[in-house]
């Protein structure tokens, strides 16, 4: 069953063969307003930012192939401006060598620069080109380098909403199709288990892990009424999540496999889109207590929830917190028909409102500076890239996505 709000649409599980509980709803974010964004009183607006310095590179390689993925992951990152290799500050030349491993020398031509040459390995080659890439990113912007992750996203390529994983650039695509709706894919920590919502077992709206290697998925949390919101913890050992079991929507906290589940509020409200922060003793979630959702602060452990005062007091949601710098967290707001991203600081207490392109479902990238989230252009949901330090947005996906989760596996 399906029930229309402004650009939602909302899941109702029944509680029992005869009625519907209203009270747990999971959001599904598949369509936004194209129409061109409104300019909201104290918002920052996003052009590409002019007035921040960039590292001019060209990338040259004897591999069409291999220029182009390196050209290509430059130029979204935001730090860098391609350049011909006359005029650029650096030139990184790339080259496939023996065993599968990418080596890119990098050859300054700035005053005082450093010559290096980075290699990276992997199963293939662009993966080996992306690891080497990240090691010149970090090298010239001392900011980790995220070339190397994974992407999962929502599409209904597959006729349905099912779960895809890719690299960066969306690109070698893996589907997992489940013959049913899935949504809201969360990675564990490892890159081995990816945990989302689905209805392909019972029907209903139920919490299932899948192991990435085997393929296996398993329901671990199919109570009465729905089953929605799970995020594993960044230690991988707890999966926070929404349900409504008791037949209001409350935020409880359980082991990997679903086991040991304790709720953690127990107030009238509806709640939804928990994050763990990045030391695992915080959540911050969305609760209607005030009429819309805003966010709230709560401990792990459970006990009182507090309002975040982030200076936006109209419907906030996809709480998004960084996993490098615990004083950032992203969300998503609404103004008016529209949805933007916003990132709240604890140390200034205010937010920056990103609103050159509307947008919702934000998740950072593992550098701390880079956000993935959804638009809506064309007709199609698709997952863009936001620099956070000089504005700069850049399309990844092209076939259809939203809801895009991110992975970055250990080095």
């Amino acid at each position: 069953m399906f029930l229309q709000r402004n650009r939602f649409f909302l899941f109702v599980r029944p509680t029992s063969r005869r009625g519907w509980d209203l009270g747990i709803l999971t959001l599904v974010l598949l369509g936004l307003a194209s129409t061109a964004p409104a300019q909201s009183t104290g918002s920052i607006p996003v052009p590409y930012d002019s007035s921040v310095k960039r590292i001019g590179v060209a990338v040259v390689s004897a591999s069409p192939e291999l220029a182009a993925l390196l050209q290509n992951a430059f130029r979204i990152h935001g730090a860098f401006d391609l350049a011909p290799a006359s005029t650029a500050q650096y030139t990184l030349r790339a080259d496939l060598t023996p065993g599968g491993q990418v080596s890119i020398a990098v050859e300054p031509k700035v005053m005082g620069g450093t010559s290096f040459t980075a290699t990276g390995s992997g199963s293939a080659w662009y993966e080996a080109a992306y690891r080497a890439g990240d090691q010149v990113v970090e090298k010239l912007t001392t900011y980790p380098g995220f070339f190397a992750g994974r992407l999962a996203f929502v599409s209904t390529r597959a006729k349905a909403l099912e779960i895809f994983t890719s690299d960066l650039l969306g690109e070698h695509v893996t589907g997992w199709k489940s013959g049913s709706i899935s949504i809201h894919p969360c990675w564990s920590p490892d890159g081995s288990k990816l945990l989302y919502t689905s209805n392909y077992r019972t029907g209903f709206l139920d919490l299932t892990l899948l192991n990435v290697s085997t393929g296996l998925q398993k329901a671990i949390a199919s109570y009465k009424g729905t089953n929605t919101g799970g995020v594993i913890s960044p230690d991988g050992r707890s999966i926070a999540m929404i349900l409504s079991s008791t037949g209001t929507p409350q935020l409880y906290v359980s082991d990997l496999e679903g086991r040991n589940v304790r709720a953690l509020t127990h107030s009238a409200s509806l709640k939804s889109s928990p994050t763990w922060s990045p030391d695992g003793k915080q959540i911050i979630l969305s609760d209607d207590t005030r009429g819309e959702p805003l966010l709230y602060l709560i401990s792990s452990s459970g006990g009182p929830i507090q309002p975040l005062k982030t200076g936006i007091p109209r419907y906030s949601g996809d709480a998004a917190w960084n996993p490098r710098d615990p004083a950032l967290v992203a969300f998503m707001e609404e103004q008016g028909n529209q949805s933007f991203i916003a990132v709240y600081s604890f140390k200034t207490g205010t937010s920056e409102i990103y609103d050159a392109l509307d947008g919702s479902q934000p998740c950072w990238a593992n550098d701390g500076r880079h956000i993935f989230f959804t638009h809506h252009a064309s007709g199609l949901d698709q997952v863009y890239l936001l620099d956070t330090v000089t504005k700069k947005v850049s399309r990844l996906t092209t076939k259809g996505a939203s809801e895009p989760a991110f992975y970055y596996p250990a080095k």
